[in-house]
Protein backbone atom coordinates (compact mmCIF):
# COMPACT_ATOMS: atom_id res chain seq x y z
CA UNK A 1 0.00 0.00 0.00
CA UNK A 2 1.32 3.43 -0.91
CA UNK A 3 0.48 6.42 1.25
CA UNK A 4 1.56 10.00 0.73
CA UNK A 5 1.65 12.50 3.58
CA UNK A 6 -0.04 15.70 2.51
CA UNK A 7 -0.60 17.42 5.84
CA UNK A 8 1.82 18.25 8.60
CA UNK A 9 1.74 19.37 12.22
CA UNK A 10 3.10 22.81 13.04
CA UNK A 11 5.55 21.24 15.48
CA UNK A 12 9.34 20.97 15.50
CA UNK A 13 10.90 17.52 15.24
CA UNK A 14 13.46 16.84 18.01
CA UNK A 15 17.06 16.34 16.88
CA UNK A 16 17.28 12.95 18.64
CA UNK A 17 14.30 11.69 16.61
CA UNK A 18 15.92 12.88 13.37
CA UNK A 19 19.10 11.07 14.39
CA UNK A 20 17.11 7.86 14.94
CA UNK A 21 15.45 8.26 11.54
CA UNK A 22 18.88 8.68 9.94
CA UNK A 23 20.36 5.68 11.76
CA UNK A 24 17.44 3.50 10.67
CA UNK A 25 17.51 4.70 7.05
CA UNK A 26 21.29 4.31 6.83
CA UNK A 27 20.91 0.59 7.59
CA UNK A 28 18.59 0.02 4.63
CA UNK A 29 19.92 -2.42 2.05
CA UNK A 30 21.61 -0.99 -1.02
CA UNK A 31 23.07 -2.38 -4.22
CA UNK A 32 26.02 -4.61 -3.34
CA UNK A 33 25.94 -3.10 0.18
CA UNK A 34 27.77 -0.01 -1.10
CA UNK A 35 25.64 2.45 0.94
CA UNK A 36 25.74 5.20 -1.73
CA UNK A 37 22.81 7.05 -0.15
CA UNK A 38 23.11 10.36 1.68
CA UNK A 39 20.37 12.03 3.71
CA UNK A 40 20.13 15.81 4.08
CA UNK A 41 17.68 17.04 6.70
CA UNK A 42 16.33 20.52 5.93
CA UNK A 43 14.88 22.11 9.05
CA UNK A 44 15.07 25.86 8.41
CA UNK A 45 13.09 28.00 5.97
CA UNK A 46 16.40 29.16 4.47
CA UNK A 47 17.53 25.60 3.76
CA UNK A 48 14.18 24.68 2.23
CA UNK A 49 14.25 27.83 0.09
CA UNK A 50 17.42 26.58 -1.60
CA UNK A 51 15.52 23.42 -2.61
CA UNK A 52 12.62 25.30 -4.24
CA UNK A 53 14.09 25.54 -7.79
CA UNK A 54 14.29 21.72 -7.95
CA UNK A 55 10.67 21.12 -6.90
CA UNK A 56 7.57 20.61 -9.00
CA UNK A 57 5.20 23.53 -8.28
CA UNK A 58 2.66 21.22 -6.63
CA UNK A 59 5.22 20.13 -4.01
CA UNK A 60 6.21 23.61 -2.85
CA UNK A 61 3.43 24.05 -0.23
CA UNK A 62 4.21 20.70 1.39
CA UNK A 63 7.93 21.44 1.65
CA UNK A 64 7.27 24.90 3.03
CA UNK A 65 4.83 23.65 5.67
CA UNK A 66 6.72 20.54 6.80
CA UNK A 67 8.88 20.88 9.92
CA UNK A 68 11.55 18.77 8.21
CA UNK A 69 12.21 17.89 4.59
CA UNK A 70 14.68 15.08 3.85
CA UNK A 71 16.64 14.98 0.63
CA UNK A 72 17.60 11.40 -0.21
CA UNK A 73 20.60 11.41 -2.53
CA UNK A 74 22.01 8.35 -4.25
CA UNK A 75 25.67 8.68 -5.21
CA UNK A 76 26.90 6.62 -8.13
CA UNK A 77 30.38 6.40 -9.60
CA UNK A 78 30.78 6.89 -13.35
Amino acid sequence: MHCTANGFLDKAVPADLLRKVYETAAMAPTSMNTQPTRYVFLTTPQAKERLMPALMPGNVPQVQSAAVTVEVLALFAN
